[in-house]
């Protein structure tokens, strides 16, 4: 088993009480699929537009819409992609200007807030943003942009909270570190996959911006399972089966017969 950084920095926090597991994953890899498929949505638009023009992607109904704006306060979408969101194929691109939703206004004020914090904060500098409305607000997730091939970059990422307004609440760590992992291996035959550990007080699972990053470099990486050991549990993603299995520490090493060095 391949290990890299040891200890990350996690906001949210560990119960006492008896924990689903099973629910916990399926909830967790529902989410990181959600997120990854607004990552790709991104990701093909910057390729499609090559701007420097700010990009956000998000759910309306089964369909994916990306929209490119610019980085001011003006009302206006400058182009509009909308994906299939289970295929990720491109539907339309309409490259008319255009005034914004209200929801879009929302959204877009919330992402140049993100961008102006990366001013005063150290933040990364170029990122994608994930919003969700999640307990009477919205939850906006910083997730750094992958610019290698060579390895894939966990981690750094952040959480925003804002009013149902859109306006500033306050900002977190998930991960208070990158972590890289190299996306291959010369001796992949004997490799069991990647590992990455969440010690202390982190969060006891495998994020669902893990998952999403990861899924994003399925196509790039020549090992098929990540996993993430905590005090408590032991995560496993495989990503050629798209599945998430989190069992606890002891029964991980029961069935591998490996003891675990957090």
């Amino acid at each position: 088993m391949t290990k890299y950084t040891i200890l990350l920095f996690i906001w949210l926090p560990s119960f006492g009480q008896t924990v689903d597991l099973k629910s916990q994953a399926d909830k967790i890899l529902e989410k990181g699929d959600n997120f990854y498929r607004l990552i790709i949505a991104n990701s093909k638009t910057l390729e499609l537009t090559d701007t420097d023009d700010l990009i956000f992607s998000y759910k309306e109904n089964e369909e994916l819409i990306s929209i490119v704006f610019a980085a001011d306060k003006s009302d206006k979408v400058l182009r509009t992609i909308k994906f299939d969101w289970t295929s990720l194929n491109i539907l339309s691109d309409n490259k008319e200007l255009r005034t914004e939703t209200k929801a879009e206004g929302l959204f877009k004020k919330m992402v140049l807030n993100m961008y102006a914090s990366t001013k005063y904060f150290p933040l990364p500098k170029e990122f994608w943003a994930i919003i969700e409305n999640q307990d009477g607000g919205f939850s906006a997730y910083l997730l750094p942009r992958q610019e290698s091939s060579s390895e894939l970059i966990l981690g750094n990422d952040f959480i925003f909270k804002y009013k149902l307004t859109g306006e500033f609440k306050d900002v977190k760590y998930l991960h208070n570190n990158a972590i890289p992992i190299l996306t291959k291996f010369q001796n992949k035959d004997e490799l069991e996959g990647t590992l990455h550990i969440h010690a202390n007080r982190n969060d006891d699972f495998i994020t669902a911006l893990d998952i999403a990053t990861i899924l994003s470099y399925k196509e790039k990486v020549d090992w098929t399972k990540h996993l993430v050991a905590s005090n408590k549990y032991v995560s496993i993603f495989n990503i050629d089966k798209m599945t998430l299995e989190i069992i606890t520490r002891r029964e991980y090493e029961t069935r591998t017969g490996k003891r675990l060095k957090l």
